[in-house]
């Protein structure tokens, strides 16, 4: 499994926990590489709305699961098969938003490769 700065262990429950600064125009994503009916889910919570959505990239096409537009939540992906899936958040908005995320990874799934396009 891979390891992540703020990630926990509790049984066979990993929690990943970030907090994010977004500024205007800019996202944060993490994939997850998961099993067949692996389920993972996000509780996020930002103080300002930001669009979000779940996704994966099956052949190399994206395909989105969900999409919405708000300050907190809980994001689920329930894997059809073994893939990598993602959770996306942008900020749409003109002043900068904290974003702060709690991932739970039950056995089944591990980060993948996750990036943070906020940086400039």
């Amino acid at each position: 499994m891979l390891a992540a700065p703020g990630c926990r262990k509790t049984s066979s429950h990993k929690h990943d926990k970030r907090d994010v600064v977004l500024k205007p125009g800019k996202a944060t994503e993490i994939s997850v590489r998961m099993a067949a009916k692996a389920t993972v889910s996000a509780r996020f919570a930002a103080d300002g709305p930001l669009a979000w959505n779940t996704h994966s990239h099956p052949a190399g096409v994206t395909t989105y699961r969900s999409k919405g537009n708000s300050a907190s939540g809980t994001l689920t992906i329930k894997a059809d098969k073994q893939d990598v899936y993602s959770l996306m958040w942008k900020n749409e908005g003109k002043k900068p938003i904290e974003l702060h995320i709690d991932l739970d990874l039950p056995r089944g799934t591990e980060l993948a490769k996750g990036h943070d396009d906020d940086d400039d």
